[in-house]
């Protein structure tokens, strides 16, 4: 245990590598270390990030609140990736959520069009709400049935026999 810190994202809307692929590899780590999110979350945390694209690289940016920091056309939002996990590492406070942002035209100098907050997984971004354009109008909902993975799972992240090879 050398208490190491993994914290990736990925987006939901992402037309170039399929998001599921993301949440394939946690439920591998998992399934191989016979884990609960509880578990996992002291080294490992993923955030889904609904209406980002792929990274907001070459001109894909997504309609989302994709901004955290993430890159350096990212890094004007006033939530940044890098210093959360920094925090966990150097502080221990590990982030439940990652803070979007979407500037209007994905341009800051143009000011904030919305924010939301990202869950982790095995939690869903759910709408509660009020003014859905700021981060208290979301809510993170545990998925009940996060493990499951073969037949029947939407989306199906593995093989019939629930391996992933």
């Amino acid at each position: 245990n050398a208490n190491g810190k993994i914290m990736m994202y990925h987006g939901m809307a992402d037309p170039l590598v399929s998001s599921s692929n993301s949440q394939r590899y946690y439920l591998k780590v998992a399934k191989t270390m016979g884990l609960s999110n509880t578990q996992i979350d002291p080294f490992l945390r993923y955030f889904r990030i609904a209406g980002m694209a792929h990274c907001g690289v070459g001109g894909i940016s997504g309609a989302g609140a994709w901004m955290f920091g993430q890159s350096g056309v990212a890094s004007s939002a006033p939530n940044n990736i890098v210093t959360n996990l920094v925090n966990w590492v150097e502080k221990g406070q590990a982030p439940d959520t990652l803070q979007g942002t979407k500037f209007w035209y994905d341009t800051p100098a143009w000011g904030i069009q919305f924010q939301k907050n990202h869950c982790r997984f095995p939690y869903r971004t759910t709408y509660n709400g009020g003014d859905s354009t700021k981060p208290s109008g979301w809510s993170c909902n545990l998925i009940s049935d996060w493990q499951t993975c073969a037949v029947g799972a939407h989306p199906r992240l593995c093989n019939a026999d629930g391996t992933f090879q």
